[in-house]
C-alpha cells in the first residue's frame, strides 16, 4: 500500500480513483518532530502542547513550552524552566507575572550542530526522567570554599592504590576518612573498607592503598576531631587505569557544558545531572 501510494503520488489528482485516494490518506501518518532538548530544571505547571512535562523529559523541535492555563501568580513566586539542547546550549525562562510568562519558551525547529556530547544526553536524561530522586545527594552539597576541592568526578585505581589527590586540592591539610557506598543505590556489592588520608598537599599523601572494585560510589568525607567540618558527600566513579582517561575526559566535557548553563539553574538540579552522567559512564563501562 505504501509503495502504491508513493507511485500514485506522482499522478494527477483527477486520475486517482476516490477509493485509492482515501486508502492512501489513511495509510499516511505524520512523523513526530525530533527531540531537540531535555528538561534540566523545572518549577511550575509547564506544558508542551497541553501536556504537563517534568524533569528529564524530552522536548520536541519547534514546540512552545507554556504555563498551564489558569496558573495563579504571586509577586513572591517565580516560575522557571531550563532546557538543555542537544548542541549543549541552554534555554531558560524565569517569570513571575502572566504578562512575562505569556510568550513561553520556543524550542528551535532544528539544530545545526549537534555535539557528540549531545548523543550521551539521551541516556543521561532517560535516567533522570525515570527516577530523578535516585540522583539527589544524601547531603546538601554547596560550592563553598571549604568544599571546593572535594567534588564529584572520576578517580583511578592502579596497582592497589586509589588516586584521590585531585579531590583534595581545595581542602586544608589534615587527616580525613573516606566512607564508600555503591551508587545510585545498594546493589548487593561488598562495601569497600574506609580509607584514611593524611593530606599534606602532595599527590602521594592522597593515594592510599585500597581494595576497591571499579564502580560508582557515594563517598562521604569525614574529618575526625573536627566538629565544625562536614561531613560532605561526593559521587566518584572509580575506574581502572585502562578506562580512566576516556571516562575522565567525558565527564570533564559534561562539566564544561554545565558551567555554561548559568548560575540561575538550582545547584540541586545540576547535581542530579552530574550524578546521572556518572551513572551513565559507569553503566557504559560494564
Amino acid at each position: 500500500m505504501v509503495e502504491y501510494c508513493a507511485r500514485a503520488d506522482a499522478l494527477p489528482m483527477r486520475r486517482l480513483p476516490m477509493l485509492s485516494l482515501l486508502l492512501c490518506l489513511g495509510a499516511w501518518t505524520p512523523q513526530a518532530p525530533p527531540t531537540v532538548g531535555f528538561v534540566l530544571s523545572i518549577d511550575g505547571p509547564w506544558q508542551v502542547q497541553g501536556r504537563a512535562i517534568r524533569q528529564g523529559e524530552a522536548v520536541p523541535a519547534g514546540v512552545r513550552v507554556l504555563l498551564a492555563a489558569g496558573t495563579t501568580f504571586d509577586p513572591n513566586r517565580t516560575y522557571w524552566v531550563d532546557i538543555v539542547l542537544l548542541d549543549s546550549q541552554h534555554r531558560q525562562l524565569r517569570c513571575s507575572s502572566a504578562q512575562a510568562c505569556r510568550t513561553g519558551l520556543l524550542m528551535p525547529g532544528s539544530l545545526v550542530n549537534q555535539s557528540p556530547f549531545g548523543t550521551r544526553l539521551f541516556e543521561v536524561f532517560r535516567l533522570i526522567f525515570s527516577t530523578p530522586e535516585r540522583y539527589v545527594g544524601l547531603m546538601s552539597r554547596g560550592e563553598s570554599g571549604d568544599r571546593a576541592g572535594f567534588v564529584d568526578g572520576v578517580a583511578k585505581v592502579e596497582r592497589g592504590r586509589l588516586e584521590m589527590s585531585p579531590f583534595f586540592r581545595g581542602l586544608p591539610d589534615g587527616t580525613y576518612r573516606l566512607q564508600f557506598e555503591r551508587a545510585p543505590g545498594p546493589d548487593g556489592g561488598t562495601r569497600p573498607p574506609d580509607l584514611e588520608v593524611a593530606w599534606n598537599r602532595s599527590p602521594a599523601s592522597a593515594t592510599p592503598p585500597a581494595t576497591i572494585d571499579p564502580a560508582l560510589y557515594r563517598v562521604t568525607l569525614l574529618r575526625e576531631r573536627d566538629a565544625a567540618f562536614g561531613p560532605f558527600e561526593s559521587w566518584i566513579l572509580v575506574t581502572d587505569a585502562a578506562g580512566f582517561d576516556a571516562a575522565a575526559a567525558a565527564f570533564d566535557e559534561a562539566m564544561r557544558s554545565a558551567r555554561g548553563w548559568g548560575r540561575n539553574v538550582p545547584a540541586r538540579d545540576i547535581a542530579v545531572f552530574r550524578h546521572a552522567y556518572l551513572a551513565h559512564l559507569a553503566a557504559s563501562r560494564r
